[in-house]
């Protein structure tokens, strides 16, 4: 079998067509973080200012989602007085499309100018004490899928190819989530995500799981 990867220039190509194609819809509106939105989370868009939403069909190499619940559209605009980029629902590596398209969108939110990106998913627990509904901040992740996402053409525009992942969870953003957690009054945790491919469904379940 022979595997056939896209060339060189075609990732960053297509990112950059993505870029063109947004910049369509909001001119130079400059997004300073990126945000994915997973199951049962979609509906935080709307409560963005002045958004746009464009579907991901419209974007040159963005993931279709079959996902039930995932709406399948880009929403720019601001919340809580800060511009951003959410997807409302992602791709999963079960649909049978590997990573290169969730990579393609997460390159494009960067060259959007996005220089943070935060990501919610909906996991099982191998720590019984995490019940259903409580909020887990990750820390660190295993890779237990049959691939990786910076597999194939490199973005020299965004960065090398083999990128740091000392901090890829940044600990200041995590110390304030969980300050904002505390004034709350909201239950705060923090794990390691486990990915692995799925579909699984069971007493442990879904694609990911939090340990």
């Amino acid at each position: 079998m022979t595997l056939t990867l896209p060339s060189s220039a075609d990732v960053p190509d297509q990112t950059e067509q993505a870029v063109q194609r947004i910049r369509q819809y909001v001119g130079e509106f400059r997004p300073q973080i990126g945000m994915i939105l997973g199951s049962g989370l979609g509906g935080l868009a709307r409560a963005i200012e002045n958004a746009v939403a464009i579907p991901y069909a419209a974007l040159p190499g963005f993931p279709q989602s079959l996902a039930e619940g995932h709406a399948g559209e880009v929403v720019l605009g601001r919340l809580g007085g800060v511009e951003l980029m959410c997807m409302r629902g992602r791709q999963h590596f079960y649909e049978g499309h590997g990573t290169m398209g969730m990579t393609q969108a997460v390159r494009t939110m960067r060259r959007m100018g996005c220089d943070r990106l935060i990501v919610t998913c909906a996991v099982g627990s191998l720590r019984p004490e995490l019940v259903p509904g409580r909020l887990v901040a990750i820390t660190d992740h295993i890779n237990l899928l049959p691939g990786n996402p910076l597999i194939g053409p490199n973005d020299d525009q965004i960065g090398p190819r083999f990128c740091s992942m000392a901090n890829a969870y940044d600990t200041d953003l995590r110390q304030g989530l969980q300050a904002v957690a505390q004034a709350l009054g909201l239950p705060w945790a923090e794990g390691v995500y486990a990915a692995f491919s799925g579909p699984t469904r069971g007493p442990l379940c879904c694609e990911g799981q939090t340990g």
